[in-house]
């Protein structure tokens, strides 16, 4: 599967850009500790309706997808690793991953094909690039 195909199969992915780090909390991530509260369904369709993707993205949140479905036939390596990054950069937005967010993106990165080391070292370069943006803020 490449790039156009996950967008499709996705629904709610437009582009990668911006709006990915924006929308990208719909059912890949936003629902990584089990529930999708009203707050995050609230900021996830505001960001939806900046980018003209609100009803789409509203669609897409009423649809409940398995984790294997969104992911399935993904074989670029360097797309996997971006999602399972996205995925991480995402439930550490604040800066606390809990145990049910730990537990999906064990499930995310064995459906990806990532083993453990892999996973590991994502998520160390990606927390280092957060903090070192963080290091950066006002």
């Amino acid at each position: 599967m490449n790039t156009d195909q996950l967008v499709a199969r996705t629904g709610w992915v437009r582009q990668w850009s911006q709006e990915i780090e924006d929308c990208a909390d719909t059912d890949l991530t936003a629902r990584a500790d089990g529930d999708l509260s009203l707050e995050e369904r609230g900021v996830i369709l505001e960001h939806a309706r900046r980018v003209g993707a609100e009803a789409l993205v509203a669609q897409e949140l009423q649809t409940l997808r398995p984790l294997a479905e969104i992911v399935g036939g993904v074989t670029e390596p360097k797309l996997k690793a971006d999602l399972y990054t996205l995925a991480f950069t995402l439930v550490r937005a604040d800066e606390n991953v809990t145990g049910a967010e730990r537990i999906y993106l064990a499930q995310l990165a064995h459906q990806l094909g990532l083993d453990a080391a892999a996973a590991a070292r994502l998520e160390n370069e990606a927390a280092a690039h957060i903090d070192a943006e963080a290091g950066k803020a006002p």
